[in-house]
């Protein structure tokens, strides 16, 4: 998925601004979910919260892909 989304970054084509927009800002806060996990979090609360914010890329990188396919 990195990698799609890193071509996507290089060449958008006619994906939507606003989809590209929100696939972005989808990563950002999952990035920032990786990197906020601490050492001491029970595995099950730091996978709940991983879950939404993978579900949230995968929806809006679905929207993207679904511009490009128009």
């Amino acid at each position: 998925m990195v990698k799609a989304f890193t071509a996507l970054n290089a060449t958008p084509g006619d994906a939507a601004p606003a989809h590209l927009d929100a696939l972005k800002a989808a990563e950002t806060r999952l990035d920032a979910a990786v990197k906020g996990i601490a050492n001491d979090d029970v595995l099950a609360q730091a996978l709940g919260s991983l879950n939404q914010d993978a579900s949230t890329v995968q929806a809006a990188f679905n929207d993207v892909l679904a511009d490009i396919n128009c």
